[in-house]
């Protein structure tokens, strides 16, 4: 099934530099009483630009509290100009 729609798309990377280095969003993490993801983990979503949905609330809140974001949208990467649909070749 084709996607009609533009998912948004997020500046983990941006978020995850904010926060810190490795070792200091880990130590960050267990003073708010969660288990921390090993620092590799925590690295490996920094170099893709990715985190786990279940993290996100989690980082998201300790943003806003530093004050390194005012909202969400913050984060938002803006989307470029859409292409136009690929055409298909003649046979």
């Amino acid at each position: 099934m084709k996607r009609t729609y533009d998912l948004p798309t997020w500046k983990f990377y941006d978020l995850l530099m904010m926060l810190g280095s490795v070792a200091e969003i880990s130590d960050m993490l267990r003073a708010k009483g969660y288990a921390a993801p090993p620092r590799t983990t925590i690295q490996g979503w920094r170099n893709r630009n990715l985190m786990p949905a279940n993290w996100v609330p989690v980082f998201l809140k300790m943003a806003l509290e530093k004050g390194f974001i005012a909202d969400i949208d913050d984060l938002r990467m803006a989307r470029g100009p859409r292409k136009a649909p690929r055409q298909r070749r003649a046979a």
